[in-house]
């Protein structure tokens, strides 16, 4: 009938998720060719990261890094083009090292004395290794400190693990 048929039109649109919900509240989601095997284990790190794509790098302050055209960085509580990153990948060999590339065409870089920047090249101190954390990003430098956003909107390292969403 057709509204068995708009559902499943519906269904496709949304990228074919299983669930089906009819108008009563009702699950449909196990009938024959909808049996699913159970779920995968989680991808590994490098399927959550999006390459070549401008995201926000989130802290747990709700706050985002922001890049000025002078090479400075500091957090900031805007979503805007300032705060915009394009991760790229650093390394061939290691999918898990990779470079952000601000709005100005520079590159986070992890400094001396725990001091975060930008720099016009991708070269080593502007490689960070990513590893999970409870389900959050965490971001490793060249000089083996996590990058972290301080309280007063600075950026810096330490070597606390400090969590960050894309």
């Amino acid at each position: 009938d057709v509204y068995k048929r708009q559902l499943k039109l519906k269904a496709k649109k949304k990228g074919g998720h299983v669930t089906v919900v009819h108008h009563h509240g009702h699950h449909h989601g196990h009938h024959g060719h909808h049996h699913h095997p159970p779920p995968p284990p989680p991808p590994p790190l490098y399927n959550k990261i999006i390459f070549n794509v401008p995201v926000y790098l989130k802290s747990h302050h709700g706050t985002y890094i922001r890049a000025y055209s002078n090479g400075k960085v500091d957090m900031s509580p805007n979503m805007a083009e300032w705060e915009e990153w394009v991760i790229v990948p650093a390394d061939v060999h290691k999918k898990d090292r990779v470079g952000f590339r601000s709005y100005w065409n520079k590159f986070l870089s992890a400094q001396l004395f725990n001091k975060v920047k930008q720099a016009n090249h991708l070269k080593d101190w502007e490689k960070w290794n990513v590893k999970y954390v409870n389900n959050k990003l965490a971001f490793t430098g060249h000089h083996k400190k996590n990058l972290r956003a301080g309280e007063k909107g600075e950026v810096n390292q330490t070597n606390v693990l400090e969590a960050w969403e894309l």
